[in-house]
């Protein structure tokens, strides 16, 4: 998990600083218009929590996290097609939903990732292992919006986002294959 963490993480803060430039610079909204946009998730984000909990509990922690590991990147890729107004805020809003249910996006956590942290380490090592896996993305997410400044300016506005997908999709790939949802007694 601390792998999915460092390739999702990086993978998002490549973008994330540039999301309201490319918002208003590349896809033409106004400073209302991206207002809407980041209220909605707010509010997304607010109203999507208990439930994404209660179907964690209900369905498994690792579906609900994969639905949200493919959904946020290909959200970031979306992000470069979007030429007005409702596609962006459509496209936001799917991702809005994905980093709300599962904790797909910029913040690793969400209901899902972090019950399933709680189901695979021992209580007395829990605080230790977030705590580890914060600092190590966060150190190697930390030049990610330089590296994602120099792409946009030496390249295109879009070559961040693309590099955002196939970091996404990298952490989906190890999260799919390198992580096992611990078996839960049925209550």
């Amino acid at each position: 998990m601390v792998a999915v963490s460092i390739f999702s993480g990086f993978g998002m803060r490549i973008v994330w600083d540039f999301l309201p430039l490319y918002a208003v610079d590349i896809v033409g909204l106004t400073n209302f218009q991206l207002g809407i946009v980041q209220t909605t998730g707010g509010v997304i984000s607010a109203a999507l929590a208990m439930p994404g909990g209660i179907i964690s509990d209900r369905f498994g922690r690792k579906p609900l996290i994969l639905i949200s590991r493919v959904m946020s990147p290909i959200s970031m890729f979306l992000v470069t097609v979007s030429t007005t107004f409702q596609q962006y805020y459509g496209v936001q809003f799917i991702g809005s939903v994905a980093n709300a249910l599962g904790g797909g996006g910029i913040y690793v956590g969400g209901p899902a990732w972090n019950a399933l942290i709680a189901d695979l380490v021992p209580k007395e090592k829990r605080g230790t292992i977030m705590g580890t896996m914060g600092t190590l993305s966060g150190i190697v997410a930390t030049p990610a919006a330089i590296v994602g400044g120099y792409l946009w300016d030496a390249m295109s506005p879009q070559v961040p986002f693309y590099i955002s997908l196939v970091l996404g999709l990298i952490g989906t790939v190890i999260f799919q294959f390198g992580v096992k949802e611990p078996k839960r007694a049925k209550g």
